[in-house]
């Protein structure tokens, strides 16, 4: 290419986009080719919200249930009682409303044998209390067990998707 001149790529508008959300990441999109889709989730545990009205959606994957009270802004995802919060405030500023949100959760294998309440024990108690909290119902989940598991969310449609050992399954879709 010569200097100072430009090139200019044709954008495919009807492509599908994915976005991946790493252990304490979120994601939150109103763009109905994107789908959001987690790592493979162990004890964590990763939570798809969904508006069917306005169609925003978002994935939270937290790792523990709290956060220390020293907890700082920017480690949120990883904790449920902050991380959950943050992703219906995300999802509200897009557009949804939290009378609409619905959520589909994931993970929450004792991947240890602990012989005690685990984390991921504590994982789904949080979530549950948070939710309720929140006044957000829990549509569908696929938690405990012992294999791990990827969890995704399409904002077209709000189908959530487990993946586990090759195998596909809606949990929930709008």
């Amino acid at each position: 290419m010569t200097p100072g001149t430009t090139t200019t790529e044709a954008i495919d508008n009807t492509a599908q986009r994915t976005m991946h959300v790493g252990p304490a990441d979120a994601a939150v999109s109103a763009d109905p080719k994107m789908t959001i889709e987690t790592d493979p989730l162990g004890s964590s545990i990763a939570v798809a919200l969904f508006d069917p009205v306005a169609h925003v959606g978002g994935v939270l994957h937290f790792l523990l249930p709290r956060s220390p009270d020293e907890a700082v802004d920017n480690g949120q995802a990883m904790f449920a009682d902050t991380g959950l919060p943050m992703l219906i405030e995300r999802a509200t500023a897009l557009g949804a409303t939290s009378e609409n949100l619905v959520a589909c959760a994931a993970g929450g294998a004792e991947l240890l044998d602990e012989g005690r309440q685990g984390v991921a024990d504590a994982n789904r108690s949080m979530l549950e209390d948070v939710l309720r909290q929140n006044q957000v119902k829990i549509a569908a989940e696929d938690i405990g067990g012992t294999a791990c598991r990827t969890l995704s969310l399409s904002i077209s449609d709000g189908a959530a998707v487990v993946r586990n050992n090759g195998k596909e399954r809606v949990l929930w879709q709008a």
